[in-house]
């Protein structure tokens, strides 16, 4: 019996390419993913809104950086919901 893989959100999506591209904007996001600018300002505020990326710059010119304890996370990007991932984290530091 075959099992369906589940497609990455869009959420999933940014948070994986942000790891592999500190600093980048919401252009080069947009462009890179091939995403709506709908769906990468939704990604991009669940990611602020869950504390694993900040945005700094001025101008309109923002870039997205991860905060210092998503990238300590062993956590699998993919395949845990957006909530249990922030569950773990948050219960990791408490354990810490």
């Amino acid at each position: 019996m075959k099992t369906k893989q589940s497609k990455p959100t869009g959420r999933q999506l940014i948070e994986a390419y942000i790891r592999k591209h500190d600093g980048c904007t919401h252009t080069e996001i947009r462009e890179a993913l091939n995403l709506s600018t709908t769906t990468v300002g939704s990604g991009l505020a669940l990611l602020k809104r869950e504390r694993l990326i900040e945005s700094r710059g001025i101008n309109g010119q923002m870039r997205y950086h991860l905060l210092a304890t998503a990238t300590e996370s062993n956590q699998p990007i993919f395949g845990l919901s957006p909530n249990m991932a922030l569950l773990n984290r948050l219960l990791a530091e408490v354990r810490a």
